[in-house]
């Protein structure tokens, strides 16, 4: 049964019947690890040859060579990790890197700016923090930190976007703060500036205004400098609200002009006292980026690159077919001299080489990226220049600078939504999914072994992932999603990755199970498909994926399980589907082998799992403030209702006593007996403000098997407890990671769990 966004796998030694072992624990085997969305890249030099990529997403990765073989990092951080190495998943985002060489040491160190207001100093070649701060208010989304030079033999200090404080790189102490202008926001443009000949070169600032509803032709916030030593400098305001700015020589004297772009289309230059020199009209629309590059000035406005020289002349305009976001100077070889961002749709973007001085196109190469391109970066790989595009569908995009040819892609990983295990040949491996499409298998240990796309451009999301009998020699990887306009995908691998078939649902498909819906052959796949506000049950014969049959019943949020009720060696489906629009009845069925309804009801009752036992279906509800309940799977009618006071989400079978294990919002976990409802143990599994999460029954050969349940303390901690079948808790994980869900599978050794927490999958073993 799918229990949640994530996948457990184990290979454990068994504890003796009848007893827990005082001893048993469980230990790390190994993480797939993902970092979520493209947020920030750089390439610097951290050892070895060439330059290594640092990627920011929810989590800080260095990726070499070895990376794009096993997809795993040279090193990793996050920071919800303190206790032990970084790994894992979250909901945060590391918001800028900035390589620095520590001219000491002459090593290159990574400074990073996370969503959390953290900025951490890391060694480049291990990953290990030199300081940290956890209140550098510097949220630098998607662009560069500054480094700003404080003189011969000084280390240089460091701002960032929406922060007026420069902290020393040497220990991340603050040297000093700007006092934003009077009714203004902290600035959303920071940058180092040569604003004066001398050892304090300076510092400038773009705040907005706070306006208020309507705003209004006065809300224009500020431009303002400081020198690098914290000395007020100037302050203007503009003509129109500052959408982009930078700093750069326009002039060629060697001091740095403030350039910036604003919502009414207009592009303005002031001297590096802050004089106004030009303010030019560069379209309709807000002008999305700037850049400076030997004397000229280029602004993103209305779909074009526009290019003004150093007196504001517009000298040319660029048409490039979608939105740019960003802009920035780079030395491509043949490949041109600027980069652009280009957001073509929700999900597609492109990569843009520009040579400025080019007649006609201007455009030398443009390279499709699956995301919106949120930060790019130019340095070496194999000796061979390459700029890399950091993208929002957990994408690092690397082409030839000099081309556009794709040099490589690395899938940084997004949220788990589904998970399984079983054998490949000989060996255990783990079969995730992720909501950006992709299918991928790994072994226990976390390296990849493939990866695979569900669908087309189109179909984005892939929710569920099953092990199952096709009729060949070993299983299939089944996996299922979204496919194009309200269609689902169903798709079967092999375990070397090769496509097998492909069905197809009018609907998305959420959840898989396997059923035995004929008396030969190997057990169908059935899937909960949803389109629009309904949803209903559709089966795929599992040897070629042809539609045995599809059946709409109920409205959207479906869950499903299947077992024989009757007896006849075939299984039935049980689905409830959540009341949608929530003052319209949900939906609970029994359908038979066939796709029949041989009951239905309608109520407001929302069931967030569902299982089948002893002639009954069994669900947990959040109705009556939490309680898990069983109706006839004959006819619908009640048998019993047991309340527990909170919410419960998730729930397994444990026939070895007869009984359903089930989870609550409170931090417990239950056993009750599935013929009474009566409460066998109720332990509470967490000590703080934590809920109890997806469980799952882990056999122990020759006794009875142990319960695996997570535990979710919020977006930085997650534990996995074993519990024993009499409420024990056995042991628990020694990790604290966002988990999403836990699912599990035996596998060829015992019994082991993997837990998708967030972005990542962990395998863990129970002895």
């Amino acid at each position: 049964m799918r229990t949640g966004a994530a996948l457990v796998v184990l290979a454990a030694s068994a504890l003796p019947a009848g007893r827990a072992d005082a001893a048993a624990a469980l230990t790390d085997v190994g993480v797939y690890e993902g970092f979520g969305e493209g947020s920030a890249v750089a390439m610097a030099p951290l050892g070895g040859t060439g330059d290594q990529v640092v990627l920011g997403g929810r989590g800080l990765a260095v990726l070499d060579d070895n990376s794009l073989k096993t997809h795993k990092p040279r090193w990793s951080y996050h920071w919800g990790d303190f206790p032990v190495r970084g790994q894992g998943g979250d909901n945060q985002w590391i918001t800028a890197v900035e390589p620095l060489r520590d001219p000491a040491t002459g090593r290159t160190d990574q400074i990073t700016s996370t969503s959390e207001n953290e900025l951490i100093r890391f060694d480049g070649r291990t990953g290990r923090i030199v300081w940290r701060r956890a209140d550098a208010f510097l949220y630098t989304f998607g662009d560069r930190l500054s480094l700003v030079s404080q003189g011969a033999g000084k280390p240089p200090a460091i701002v960032g976007e929406y922060g007026t404080t420069a902290y020393s790189s040497a220990d991340g102490s603050p040297l000093w703060t700007a006092t934003v202008p009077e009714g203004d926001f902290a600035p959303g443009w920071v940058t180092a500036a040569q604003l004066t000949r001398g050892a304090n070169p300076g510092v400038v600032f773009g705040a907005e205004s706070d306006c208020g509803p309507g705003g209004g032709p006065d809300c224009t916030g500020h431009l303002f400098a400081y020198s690098g030593d914290g000395k007020r400098l100037w302050e203007v305001k503009p003509g129109g609200q500052t959408t982009s700015m930078v700093a750069d020589d326009v002039t060629g004297d060697g001091l740095a002009e403030t350039v910036a772009g604003d919502n009414q289309g207009h592009v303005s230059a002031y001297s590096p006292t802050g004089e106004l020199l030009w303010r030019v009209q560069a379209g309709e629309g807000s002008v999305g980026a700037v850049a400076v590059q030997g004397g000229r000035v280029y602004a993103a406005a209305d779909d074009n690159v526009v290019a003004f020289d150093a007196a504001g002349k517009r000298l040319w305009s660029q048409p490039m077919e979608g939105q740019v976001t960003k802009l920035e100077p780079a030395d491509l070889g043949k490949g041109g001299k600027l980069l652009a961002a280009v957001a073509v749709a929700s999900r597609v973007g492109r990569f843009v080489a520009v040579d400025p001085d080019r007649d006609g196109d201007r455009r030398t190469w443009q390279s499709t990226v699956y995301g919106r391109v949120n930060d790019f970066t130019v340095g070496t790989w194999h000796g061979r220049r390459v700029a890399i595009a950091g993208a929002n569908d957990a994408v690092v995009h690397a082409v030839w600078a000099d081309s556009g040819e794709p040099a490589f892609d690395y899938l940084g990983h997004s949220w788990v939504t589904g998970v399984d295990s079983g054998r490949v040949g000989q060996a255990d491996a783990i079969a995730h999914t992720d909501d950006q499409g992709h299918v991928v298998l790994s072994d226990e240990r976390g390296t990849e072994l493939w990866r695979r796309w569900l669908g087309g451009d189109d179909e984005a999301d892939a929710e569920d992932v099953v092990f199952a009998d096709v009729g060949r020699s070993e299983p299939a990887i089944v996996a299922g999603g979204a496919g194009t306009q309200e269609s689902g995908v169903v798709r079967a691998y092999d375990g070397r990755g090769a496509e097998l078939w492909t069905g197809r649902a009018e609907g998305r498909i959420v959840q898989l199970i396997t059923a035995r819906l004929t008396a030969s052959g190997p057990k169908a796949i059935v899937a909960a498909v949803q389109r629009g506000g309904s949803s209903g049950v559709a089966a795929f014969d599992a040897r070629t994926g042809a539609t045995l049959w599809e059946h709409m019943i109920g409205s959207a949020g479906a869950t499903l399980a299947a077992a024989d009720v009757d007896g006849d060696g075939l299984d039935e489906i049980a689905y409830s589907s959540k009341p949608y629009p929530p003052d319209t009845p949900g939906t609970f069925a029994l359908l038979s082998p066939s796709g029949d309804v041989r009951w239905k009801q309608e109520n407001f009752e929302i069931r967030d799992w569902l299982t089948v036992s002893g002639g009954a279906v069994i669900f947990g509800s959040r109705s009556e403030t939490g309680s898990v309940a069983a109706v006839s799977a004959a006819d619908g009618a009640p048998r019993w209702r047991t309340r527990l006071g909170s919410k419960v989400g998730f729930g397994t079978l444990v026939p070895q006593r007869s009984g359903v294990a089930a989870s609550t919002d409170a931090g417990e976990v239950a056993l009750l007996d599935a013929a009474t409802g009566r409460i066998s143990f109720r332990t509470r599994i967490v000590s703080e403000a934590a809920t109890a999460g997806p469980l799952t029954l882990l056999p122990q050969g020759g006794g009875d098997p142990v319960i695996a349940v997570s535990e979710s303390g919020g977006r930085n901690r997650t534990k996995v407890h074993v519990l024993s079948l009499d409420g024990r808790v056995l042991a628990t994980s020694p990790r604290f990671q966002q988990g999403h869900g836990i699912d599990v599978a035996p596998t060829g050794g015992g019994a082991g769990v993997a837990v998708g927490a967030g972005l990542s999958v962990y395998s863990y073993r129970y002895r």
